[in-house]
């Protein structure tokens, strides 16, 4: 069982990706997608997010604050970072992780902060050095 939860604890990262792109579907860079292209509205709808367009910046950005929510979904799932996460930091690391995939771009904004703050806090004083087994 022990090894069952842990292989469940570093995959859930790969459970987790599916449900950005359901949250996200402009990450499949898919030609726009259009409700009812014969619809008598005058032109085509497109469903909500898409207008027929890719826009660079805001991908990279949905991309940048993707990287940062698995690395911190991730290192709280295995406890471990650059040495040993107490029960805090786990949930904290949860925390952020799920804010940071909001649609609110004040909600996103502060966990955004509120998680660099944090990693370079953490990674400021660790030892830099492994953890001996």
């Amino acid at each position: 069982m022990a090894t069952a939860l842990s292989a469940v604890r570093s995959g859930i990262v790969m459970f987790v990706i599916p449900f950005v792109f359901a949250l996200n579907p402009e990450i499949l860079l898919i030609e726009a997608a259009v409700l009812n292209p014969a619809s008598d509205a005058g032109g085509s709808r497109y469903l909500p997010g898409y207008d027929g367009e890719t826009y660079l910046g805001a991908l990279a950005w949905l991309l940048v604050r993707l990287v940062l929510a698995l690395y911190l979904l991730a290192s709280a799932l295995a406890s471990f970072d650059r040495k040993p996460l107490s029960m805090f930091e786990v949930i904290l690391r949860l925390g952020v992780a799920v804010a940071i995939m909001f649609s609110d771009p004040f909600v996103h904004g502060i966990a955004l902060a509120v998680g660099v703050v944090y990693l370079g806090a953490h990674h400021a004083t660790g030892s830099g050095r492994a953890v001996a087994s």
